[in-house]
């Protein structure tokens, strides 16, 4: 009873905080209803699909939020300085991303792929990405007990940017106008998950 209440508890922990949280959501809830009827499987699914015009704000393909930026921003050296920023960071195409989902019948498993077109804005750039992941499950034969492992990653994304520049040819991180050298650092690490879960159903 100990193992299955850690168990719970840690899976539970590690879904809140980790990426693709909508594909991971309903790729458990199509695990569990596989378990009864396999039979609505028959066609592939998505189970994550958005299109999107990024504007200030820049995601990752798995979701996570990295970048957010004001459109009118003040110098960090002297606040009396202020530009309008805004053109700088609004993307120049709908950026679309989606996970589809095919479901292997004899071997309980969730084949999943998908696509990240990436944005292009004038000062940065997230390039296109695509995705690989798959998910099992095992029951009990009174389909009372759920174990399930996912497992699921973006491959090919890079994020690029680039500094304004002022009347002198000197380089500033548009954000906060603060020294090119000086701006923050960003995690750019490929986005990964793996997901276990034990489930007792009644």
């Amino acid at each position: 009873m100990k193992l299955v209440l850690f168990l719970l508890i840690y899976s539970l922990g590690s879904f809140s905080f980790a990426d693709d949280l909508e594909h991971r959501r309903v790729i458990q809830v199509a695990m569990l209803a596989a378990v009864q009827q396999p039979e609505k499987f028959k066609y592939p699914f998505v189970s994550t699909i958005d299109s999107v015009s990024e504007r200030g704000f820049f995601s990752r393909s798995s979701g996570y939020t990295f970048l957010g930026v004001n459109n009118v921003v003040s110098s960090y050296y002297d606040s009396s300085v202020r530009y309008d920023i805004s053109e700088f960071y609004k993307s120049k195409n709908s950026r679309f991303r989606f996970i589809g989902n095919y479901f292997v019948k004899g071997y309980d498993s969730f084949l999943s792929w998908g696509y990240d077109t990436g944005a292009v804005a004038e000062k940065i750039e997230i390039s296109s990405s695509f995705f690989l992941g798959a998910s099992k499950f095992f029951t009990n034969s009174k389909n009372d007990r759920f174990i399930s492992l996912s497992i699921g990653s973006w491959f090919g994304e890079s994020v690029g940017e680039s500094p304004c520049v002022d009347a002198y040819n000197r380089k500033y991180w548009c954000p906060n106008l603060t020294a090119w050298e000086d701006r923050p650092g960003m995690n750019f690490k490929q986005q990964a998950f793996i997901d276990f879960r034990f489930i007792y159903l009644f």
